[in-house]
């Protein structure tokens, strides 16, 4: 199944037509957390932007759109943030709004000199986040021959193993084959792979996207993914996931359903597998609805889930599960209740509020062609299945 979706890209960009820019005020951000008694930095640093952003992005994320900048520009805001960082730094994700192998994004030149500048840092281990797409024999040589072997993991976007919710639901172009590819590259240069897997898919149901969120984490381990880092949804500005929040279709996960996730990961955390990351805002600027329990208990779960985060140690998502609060009562009632429409006709209907939403009641009817596919494809992947 190819995974483009024309239809999604058209109402994306309507939604993200008058957003705010992060970075045109803000050259780097970093984000440092202790981990075992380690420090742990993230750097993003300044570009024109993601490259799938441009055709119209992913439903649920946003980055900021880039500003256009100069290839030094680039540069100069990676040397800035890295003089943020402190010293001793146990390993030092850099990554900018998208891929950072992505030439379109980042050029070949430009990711040379980063690299460079990465070289003369103390940081122990250097970790990239970037589409499978973008993975090459070549890049990953070069990079090593510069970092002297100190590129560690890099961290891959799966978001889903399931096509259709890839294509309809988040908007990711994607081919599992390529996935799969890039786990066999990169551990054949003994570098970590990590995937990136989404809780909270538009349109599905708090239970539907529990069960995704496993059934992704177990193909990811099947086809030769060394670590899972699991995020949550977020609402951010100016992305079909705000107007589906706005319209009332759409919310951010529970962070109980987090924690249940969690919590039927036990052997996986065991064995150093799991990472968890953004189950809070980390204050960014553009998010205006996060994974949440209730007014009670909140303070209490962060806590612990913090503590989870930096030490991995599965008795806290023990402690989690033993939480008493009516919240939690809510969130189980909710987990059993049967939507009276699939999947797909839920899909059409947020399509059809959408398209009403950013522009007027006859752009769905005149676009739907676009669609011409949604229904087989629906059909194979679910009712068909064995």
């Amino acid at each position: 199944m190819k995974t483009e979706n024309p239809f999604l890209d058209l109402l994306a960009r309507k939604a993200r037509k008058n957003r705010e820019s992060y970075w045109d005020v803000e050259p780097f951000v970093t984000r440092l957390s202790n981990i075992n008694n380690n420090i742990y930095a993230s750097l993003w640093f300044k570009t024109n932007g993601c490259s799938h952003d441009k055709r119209g992005g992913c439903t649920i994320c946003d980055y900021s759109n880039g500003i256009s900048i100069s290839t030094q520009d680039m540069v100069d805001s990676v040397a800035l943030g890295l003089t943020t960082i402190p010293k001793g730094c146990e390993e030092l994700l850099i990554s900018p709004s998208g891929s950072m192998f992505d030439s379109k994004e980042v050029p070949d030149s430009v990711r040379q000199k980063i690299f460079s500048l990465l070289d003369k840092s103390d940081s122990r281990k250097i970790a990239i986040e970037t589409r499978a797409d973008t993975i090459t024999y070549d890049k990953i040589k070069e990079t090593q021959n510069i970092l002297k072997g100190r590129l560690s993991k890099v961290y891959i976007g799966l978001e889903t193993s399931n096509l259709w919710l890839l294509k309809y639901c988040i908007n990711k172009n994607l081919d599992l084959n390529q996935m799969i590819n890039s786990y066999n590259l990169l551990q054949a240069n003994n570098i970590i792979s990590a995937s990136n897997i989404f809780l909270g898919i538009p349109f599905l149901s708090e239970k539907e996207n529990i069960q995704e969120t496993l059934s992704s984490i177990k193909w990811s381990f099947s086809n030769g993914s060394d670590i899972i880092s699991l995020f949550p949804a977020h609402i951010k500005k100016a992305t079909i996931g705000e107007v589906l929040f706005k319209l009332e279709i759409y919310s951010s996960p529970s962070l109980w359903s987090l924690i249940e996730v969690l919590r039927q990961l036990e052997q996986e955390i065991y064995e150093n597998k799991i990472e968890i990351n953004w189950y809070t805002s980390m204050g960014a600027y553009n998010v205006i609805s996060s994974p949440y329990t209730c007014s009670k208990c909140y303070s209490k779960v962060i806590e612990i889930l913090d503590k989870f985060s930096q030490s991995n140690d599965f008795n806290y998502i023990l402690m989690l599960d033993e939480i008493k609060c009516e919240c939690k009562n809510i969130w189980r009632d909710k987990l059993e209740k049967n939507n009276s429409l699939n999947l797909y006709e839920r899909v059409i209907n947020g399509y059809q509020q959408l398209s009403e939403y950013l522009f007027n009641r006859n752009w769905f009817d005149f676009h739907f062609d676009r669609l011409i596919n949604m229904k087989i494809e629906y059909d194979i992947n679910y009712t068909m299945k064995p």
